[in-house]
């Protein structure tokens, strides 16, 4: 799996400098429902391209599922994770035209930072955590993992009856790394592959 393997890398190798950013966006279902699945697809799709163009080369990007991504940002420090974090929420909350009508959403972003003793799964769930206490104080926004968010009741657990399923490959030349895969079964948290790729897991849109 992507994400987990290059986080499994990363925490061997000392001052790696990795960052988790836990990406889901903000009122998705009122774009996909107002305007129809076709255009949720179409929404995805420039979200995608727009993760792609806001990080750096060597960072590894992954879908998810419906609104949700994984972003892993390498070799930055705490304040050029921030600086990136804040910059796809500006990036993503974006007005974009599908079909000839104007959408916004916007996103909240939890961030998760390396630190010594971090399992790669673990780091992925801080971040996951600190995306629902962003959430919770009002969306569009980034929220940086602290301990006192496990007492805070901001994290609602994952189905463990999800399923992983292949990627979708991307690149700089083409560059929607989320294909239009939002209908599909619930299945969980995974990303798979090197470079920047996708993979669904559905939670109830928001």
């Amino acid at each position: 799996m992507a994400v987990l393997a290059a986080l499994d890398r990363g925490l061997k190798e000392p001052g790696a400098g990795l960052t988790v950013l836990f990406v889901d966006l903000d009122d998705f279902k009122t774009v996909n429902d107002g305007y129809g699945h076709a255009a949720g697809d179409e929404l995805l799709r420039h979200v995608a391209a727009r993760l792609v163009k806001a990080v750096r080369p060597d960072d590894l990007c992954a879908r998810l599922g419906g609104d949700e991504f994984a972003v892993l940002l390498q070799d930055t420090t705490d304040g050029a994770a921030d600086v990136i974090a804040q910059r796809l929420v500006r990036v993503l909350g974006s007005p974009v035209t599908l079909m000839g009508r104007l959408a916004q959403v916007g996103a909240s972003i939890g961030l998760a930072r390396f630190s010594k003793d971090t399992a790669a799964e673990q780091l992925v769930q801080r971040a996951d955590i600190a995306m629902y206490a962003a959430k919770a104080k009002g969306k569009n926004r980034v929220q940086a993992f602290d301990p006192s968010l496990l007492q805070a009741g901001c994290y609602l657990p994952a189905n463990s009856s999800r399923r992983p399923r292949p990627p979708v490959r991307s690149s700089t030349s083409a560059p929607s790394c989320c294909a239009a895969r939002v209908r599909t079964q619930r299945i969980g948290l995974r990303a798979t592959g090197p470079g920047r790729q996708c993979m669904s897991t559905s939670r109830p849109h928001s």
